[in-house]
């Protein structure tokens, strides 16, 4: 077992994700978005790029995209990070 943080074990999870996915085109977010499309979070990602259009008062798709990849990165941590720290509990 490394004595890496959870952290650290995220961004590397990340990083080869990725690196991965990278090749093809769309990094990890292309997986999330049809995850939360396929999901009830669609709801949410109406409500997202609403409330974009709204703030930015922009309707460019790439500006909003952007910003919704923002948003999953920062769940994809908290989920991942979560995750790790769930398995790394002694009972």
């Amino acid at each position: 077992m490394s004595m890496e943080s959870p952290q650290s074990e995220v961004l590397k999870l990340l990083l080869q994700e990725s690196q991965w996915i990278g090749a093809i085109g769309g990094g990890i977010i292309y997986i999330l978005d049809i995850i939360y499309i396929l999901d009830i979070i669609y709801i949410l990602d109406i409500i997202y790029i609403l409330d974009i259009i709204y703030i930015l008062g922009t309707t460019d798709i790439l500006d909003i995209i952007y910003i919704l990849d923002i948003i999953y990165i920062l769940d994809t941590i908290f989920i991942l990070d979560n995750k790790l720290n769930a398995d790394n509990t002694e009972p």
